[in-house]
């Protein structure tokens, strides 16, 4: 039978494949033990939204971070202080230059620029430091007196109000006496040093999970490098926010594996739509599905009409705390996991997989000689060798996306040769839509091998090219079934395109092609990493 022959034809190929799927399992068999071994997930809330609770409900914020803690919450962000945040508190007195301003500050003062009144000495210090560093010794001047420390700063309010000026120490004393993680919200800022650099991560405690405030990383751009090698010498770990659009996040999170925890949070526009129940599948999924550790909670605001706002944010936290323990996950400090790369040999193994598939894909389609085929599996060898000496990572999402293409490719190419088998049409169709999702199952396990290990699993690097990976295989296998595309049949071809072309087109099918054509389109565009067309309001109801 002809099926006899194909195999036996091509058992050399077929045996280079079985071995190289062995290879794949096994790599993916390692890495499902190291996500098995990683099952506590860490609470997290605002600490600036506790506040406002707090404030809402006229209730002491200590009180209300204890009722979290109860509910499962493991630690608090906490961003920097700012000059609003500050003389909003009444910590300190911010005057902008102006004549009545020479009233108060013992300074002749200059229109414009921003005057501090400050009686504490320790929060002088500490924001004469930050200014140091971060606006320049040279634009700052500073008097005291009998009472107060005064800081002249060469610049207005408006250009000052989002610098960072510390980390407030009197909150950072109470959460460590309620028994709260803190998880430092530090912002890069333009004039940034390596010295300053230094200065700034100096002081956070060993082993705290730093997550970045604002649209950069600390020490983007050019401090990049500088700054994961000190979060590894503080033994810091970096929060990688998923979706989120952190300029230089990747870079930052491939330089410091494994000090990287995945976070996900829901930002403030999304909370006003989404429901408690909505919010916590939404975790509940995250953390399930892609590997995150550390849950960023943001808080409901008061927009239900007669619901008391603690109440439904407590219930809130204790559904999803209980929902998450359910799943078999555990509520506590996140840790790293731990750090995995996949054995180069096994890659290579791999690799060969793919290339046998390549070559059996070529030889379903045509005639090709053995002499042949053993020219394309040595040259693809050397390739690879190459490839992987020079870009490793590179060259497995390369291959990757190799795999995913030929694979779907080859099992209907297979299917599509004229086996004759002695048993009826149902279970023959049946036997080839097994054969051809085996096939393509294939494939997968392939791609789940060459990008098995921890960088691909944190996502400080994915795979790419998925939507050539959905439209080449469909658009290859078009071209297979209007006719062999090899020398040798282009009669054949040309013949079975102008039948397909000489069609007539009727109104309905017309609109139904059109039909499919949007889904496509659709599918397409919102696969991959970054989705260009975004799920319409209609979806969501």
């Amino acid at each position: 039978m002809e099926e006899r022959l194909f195999l036996k034809e091509n058992k050399f190929l077929l045996i280079i494949i079985f071995i190289s799927l062995l290879a794949a399992i096994f790599v993916a068999t390692n890495r499902y033990k190291i996500e098995a071994e990683n099952k506590r997930v860490e609470l997290t809330l605002d600490y600036q939204e506790v506040k406002d609770l707090a404030d809402l409900t006229g209730k002491d914020i200590s009180s209300l971070l204890v009722k979290f803690k109860e509910r499962g919450i493991v630690s608090v962000g906490v961003n920097e202080d700012t000059l609003l945040d500050l003389a909003k508190a009444g910590k300190i007195n911010c005057e902008v230059g102006r004549p009545a301003t020479s009233k108060i500050v013992p300074f002749k003062i200059t229109p414009g620029w921003t005057y501090l009144i400050i009686s504490d000495s320790q929060l002088y210090h500490q924001l004469l430091r930050n200014l140091n560093l971060k606006w320049g010794e040279e634009r700052i001047k500073t008097l005291k007196n009998k009472k107060n420390y005064f800081i002249e700063i060469e610049g207005g309010k408006k250009q000052l109000e989002g610098l960072g000026l510390g980390l407030p120490k009197d909150e950072l004393r109470e959460l460590k006496r309620l028994g709260l993680k803190v998880i430092p919200r530090l912002k890069n800022y333009p004039q940034m040093t390596e010295k300053g650099m230094r200065v700034l991560l100096k002081d956070i405690p060993t082993g705290s999970i730093l997550i970045f405030l604002g649209e950069e990383v600390l020490g983007c751009r050019s401090l990049i490098p500088l700054v994961s090698k000190e979060l590894k010498k503080r033994k810091l770990i970096f929060g990688l926010i998923e979706f989120g659009k952190q300029e230089g996040a990747t870079h930052l999170a491939r330089l410091s594996l494994p000090r990287v925890i995945r976070v996900h949070s829901i930002n403030e526009k999304e909370m006003k739509e989404i429901s408690p129940a909505g919010a916590a599948d939404r975790m509940l999924r995250a953390v399930k599905e892609r590997d995150i550790r550390l849950c960023y909670l943001r808080l409901f605001p008061s927009k239900y009409a007669g619901v008391d706002s603690l109440n439904l944010n407590l219930n809130y936290l204790e559904k999803l705390r209980d929902r998450l323990k359910r799943a078999g996950f555990k509520i506590g400090s996140a840790k790293i996991y731990s750090d995995f790369q996949t054995n180069p040999f096994l890659l290579y193994l791999i690799c060969l997989g793919v290339l046998a598939g390549g070559v059996l894909l070529l030889k379903s389609l045509a005639k090709i000689k053995e002499r042949i085929v053993a020219l394309i599996l040595i040259g693809g060898l050397f390739f690879c060798f190459l490839f992987f000496l020079l870009s490793p990572y590179f060259a497995g999402k390369f291959l990757a996306l190799s795999a995913a293409i030929i694979f779907p490719v080859l099992a209907l190419s297979i299917n599509r040769r004229s086996f004759t088998y002695s048993i009826s049409p149902t279970i023959l169709a049946i036997a080839q839509f097994l054969a051809t999702s085996l096939i393509s199952l294939v494939g997968a396990a392939l791609i789940v091998g060459l990008l098995g290990d921890l960088r691909f699993l944190l996502k400080a690097d994915q795979f790419v090219g998925i939507k050539i990976a959905f439209f080449l295989p469909l658009f290859l296998i078009a071209l297979i079934y209007l006719g062999d595309i090899f020398p040798g049949n282009k009669e054949k071809t040309k013949e079975n395109l102008a039948n397909f072309l000489s069609q007539p087109l009727k109104v309905w099918q017309i609109a139904l092609l059109s039909l499919l054509a949007l889904a496509g389109l659709i599918l397409i565009t919102r696969s991959g990493n970054q989705p260009l067309i975004p799920v319409f309001s209609l979806e969501l109801k």
